[in-house]
């Protein structure tokens, strides 16, 4: 792939992770692509994508192969590193990148109309230090609508606007260049999904402050498979229990905290039901999805109390899930 020349300082640079698209597949992380490079095409600004992806998981000459078309129409790079997971993968991406402006997006998104400027917008003003987009769980079919429901993901947002947020999902977000490079995601081995409050906890700390901008919405789909990812879900709460709790406060802790979780969910169906087209039949369906995700959330809690060593090596060979669960839930 022989991409166009481009000058050393653009305005912005998207990075786009290859890593989800292993679970998501081909034709989702390509629509994700074409949808990028349409939103890229009608900027103003000069701006690249870079698509970085691990050697060992994606053939670098296929993926060159499928963005072929592309390179001809907006400048485009891939970047191929090692032994780097999905949060690894963003801080190449934003030490490799052209722009001053870098956003991040993942390759299993489905991104609206207006995503892109909305974010180079806010960030050029500047609304905030970072700049939070609004990833919700994708409503499009039965199965979808009934798992947003339970689901960590919010559902659509309304007609608000911007606001203060305590952290933000690195699957869709902004920031100045140097801002990335001064609060990068941090070493995997320590904390798995945790990574983004920990960004905005340390930025918060030094004085700084992220905003959600219900304008950049993009859609995430289901979790898949979605008994590893409610395992994972529970292994990650442990993690962020065992750091400040004793190993029994912590497993009282996780079984209040799954129990929460189900209670929200039982009450989001009902009151969310008709917000995302959810037919009276389908409650049962919602209901028991719920139940199974937050039970096997609670077990992969339980197996990561009763042998972290195991589970730990097991999450690092997963890839990212691009965000975390809502803080304080």
């Amino acid at each position: 792939m022989r991409p166009r020349r481009v000058g050393t300082t653009l305005d912005y640079t998207v990075v786009l992770e290859w890593e989800n698209a292993r679970r998501a597949g081909r034709q989702r992380a390509l629509g994700c692509v074409a949808r990028m490079a349409e939103q890229m095409r009608a900027q103003p600004r000069s701006g690249e994508l870079l698509v970085v992806h691990r050697e060992a998981a994606c053939d670098g000459a296929k993926l060159a192969s499928w963005l072929e078309p592309l390179a001809e129409e907006l400048p485009l790079r891939l970047l191929a590193v090692r032994r780097l997971r999905y949060y690894q993968l963003k801080n190449a991406g934003a030490r490799a990148a052209r722009g001053r402006i870098v956003v991040f997006f993942d390759s299993d998104l489905r991104l609206e109309s207006g995503c892109l400027a909305a974010l180079l917008e806010a960030v050029e003003v500047p609304l905030a230090d970072i700049v939070a987009g609004y990833t919700y769980a994708e409503q499009a079919t039965f199965y979808e609508k009934a798992l947003g429901l339970v689901w960590s993901y919010p559902l659509r947002p309304g007609a608000a606007g911007p606001h203060p947020a305590k952290t933000f999902y690195a699957n869709n977000a902004a920031a100045r260049r140097d801002l990335w490079l001064r609060y990068p995601f941090q070493d995997e081995r320590v904390r798995y999904r945790e990574m983004c409050v920990d960004v905005a906890r340390r930025l918060r700390d030094d004085g700084g402050s992220v905003w959600r901008l219900p304008a950049a919405c993009a859609a995430h789909p289901p979790p898949q498979p979605f008994v590893g990812r409610a395992l994972r879900e529970g292994r990650d709460r442990v993690y962020k229990l065992r750091r400040t709790r004793g190993l029994a406060r912590s497993t009282l802790s996780l079984a209040s905290w799954s129990g929460r979780r189900l209670r929200r969910a039982a009450l989001r169906i009902a009151r969310d039901r008709c917000a995302v087209d959810l037919p009276r039949a389908g409650v049962p369906v919602a209901l028991g999805l719920a139940l199974g995700y937050w039970s096997l959330a609670f077990a992969g809690g339980v197996q990561a109390l009763c042998c972290p060593a195991l589970v730990g090596a097991s999450l690092r060979e997963q890839p990212g899930a691009g965000g975390v669960s809502p803080p304080g839930a």
